[in-house]
């Protein structure tokens, strides 16, 4: 089911050291519980020789599923803290793996919440946090005399045109956020004294910053 929601545009990795343990995080964009699951196991694949790899994921599909694991770290200390990070942003659609390569010396249960939290946090920072918006693809049609206008009044909404048509009346396809589609809508009407067209043709669903 199509609907707005706040995730990453892009996958990335990050490594801190926190007394000599290595932390390599890894985020990735996914849809579905499976690409969830088969990007878990493609990092347990890459790092297999890591002392463990936890995660987290949070998906929506229609239902929220979420799931984490500490994978063999004491209780509580990596895979909820990565949750919890995913939830403050208020992502979907997200999954972050922290492989950890043990390096001597016990951190603690403060010490690894704190590590597996500043290893999801930075990778975080590493990823443009998008959201998926409910958009609009319309038709806008005038005369060839409003056509200035029209591209002003476009330019001054931040409105991109997408393609162009010139046959009897000029045709311009953009796509505009379906909450403000209404107001563009009224505002070209007033602009040009009701002589032109505000024709909606698609829904669609599209990432913004």
């Amino acid at each position: 089911m199509l609907r707005e929601y706040i995730t990453v545009n892009e996958e990335s990795v990050c490594e801190i050291i926190v007394k000599k343990s290595r932390f390599i995080a890894t985020i990735k964009k996914v849809k579905t519980v499976s690409q969830a699951t088969n990007v878990i196991k493609k990092i347990r694949e890459i790092y297999k020789d890591a002392t463990h790899n936890t995660y987290a994921y949070i998906v929506n599909d229609g239902s929220v599923y979420q799931k984490y694991s500490d994978d063999g770290e004491p209780k509580g200390t990596a895979g909820i803290p990565i949750v919890a990070i995913l939830s403050h942003h208020k992502l979907e659609n997200v999954v972050v793996v922290v492989t950890r390569y043990f390096g001597g010396t016990k951190l603690g249960v403060g010490g690894l919440t704190r590590a597996y939290s500043k290893a999801t946090t930075n990778v975080l920072e590493q990823v443009t946090i998008v959201k998926i918006s409910k958009c609009v693809k319309v038709a806008l049609s005038c005369s060839y005399q409003l056509v200035g206008k029209i591209q002003n009044s476009l330019k001054e909404n931040n409105i991109n045109i997408n393609n162009s048509q010139f046959l009897e009346k000029v045709t311009f396809f953009i796509t505009v956020k379906a909450s403000k589609a209404n107001q563009i809508e009224k505002e070209l009407i007033d602009l040009t004294s009701n002589h032109c067209e505000f024709k909606i043709i698609e829904e669609v669903y599209i990432e913004m910053e």
